[in-house]
């Protein structure tokens, strides 16, 4: 009757335990987009706080420019009118032949303001060029400084990411030692095949050989796995789904051979299979890919949706 009673209690608890944790596996995706839209946000924060503080300074700056300029063109112009009036008015005799002479009040000094008012406007003109180029300068280093204090949050929130990513971490240590495996292995010679498949991709048809086909199938196939890797990683970290953000998808070049295919081929078969890979590993399920003989391999209608090989003579 106890051990009854015990199962009767202890068994929806576990089922409730157990549910919870898949809840939360489940719930853990967006929580993690959540959490990079918040730092999104903080980062775009912070960068408008700085922007409208520099907006503010060139406006400080403009506006005691402007007070500046006025004050020296006050100056200027007490001067002048100081000038005239202490000049004391000529009367200049006008003779003309043939004419009796015209007596003509006129200041002589006029001509000399307004070469001296000439002068000190482009006085003036280059001073304004000086300062506005001194602020371009000012607006330039303050741009870079700006970019540089940008970089280092970046660096620093991703060194804190990849301390917070274990799973993410230990991924990369066992990809890099699964292809030093790789490029340590001796490979066999290029043969030469006659170019007996043909694929379409880019607008134009591809020849390639027997063994440049198979390359092509294992560049699919090796991406779909190393996605799967990368996805399960991500998942388990609870990092939000970017696969091009992978060190892998990004390298692409896991598996190639050279002599065959170029890497540029090699590289786009490689990324097509991760990315379906890395959605599979992510969302914990087989979509794309199954199980035989406890190894995943990509569903050949899968491969020949993206890699449609025809036979060629």
């Amino acid at each position: 009757m106890n051990h009854i009673f015990r199962n009767g209690i202890v068994l929806p608890i576990a089922l409730g335990a157990l549910l919870a944790t898949s809840l939360g596996a489940t719930a853990a995706p967006a929580r993690d987009r959540d959490n990079d839209n918040d730092r999104q946000e903080q980062r775009q924060d912070r960068q408008d706080k700085r922007k409208e503080k520099r907006q503010q300074q060139r406006e400080e700056r403009r506006e005691q420019r402007q007070e500046q300029r006025q004050e020296r063109r006050e100056d200027r112009r007490e001067v002048r009118q100081d000038r005239r009036d202490d000049r004391p008015a000529v009367a200049p005799v006008i003779v003309r032949p043939g004419h009796p002479p015209v007596v003509r009040q006129v200041d002589q000094g006029r001509r000399y303001d307004r070469r001296d008012d000439r002068r000190d406007d482009r006085q003036d003109r280059r001073q304004e060029r000086r300062e506005d180029r001194r602020e371009a300068r000012h607006d330039r280093r303050e741009d870079r400084r700006d970019a540089r204090q940008d970089y280092r949050e970046d660096r620093r929130e991703y060194r804190q990411d990849l301390r917070e990513r274990r799973a993410h971490q230990r991924y990369r240590d066992d990809y890099y030692r699964r292809l030093r495996t790789m490029q340590s292995r001796h490979y066999t010679p290029y043969w030469y095949h006659s170019g007996n498949y043909r694929y379409y991709r880019g607008n134009q048809w591809h020849r390639v050989n027997y063994y440049g086909a198979d390359l092509l199938r294992r560049a699919v196939d090796l991406g779909y796995r190393e996605g799967l890797r990368a996805g399960q990683a991500d998942r388990y970290d609870r990092w939000h789904d970017d696969y091009r953000r992978s060190f892998v998808w990004m390298d692409a070049s896991y598996g190639y051979r050279p002599g065959y295919v170029s890497r540029s081929e090699y590289n786009y078969y490689f990324r097509q299979g991760f990315q379906r890979g890395y959605e599979d590993g992510y969302y914990d399920r087989y979509r794309y890919g199954r199980r035989v003989n406890g190894e995943v391999i990509i569903i050949d209608a899968i491969l020949r949706a993206i890699l449609d090989l025809q036979r060629w003579g």
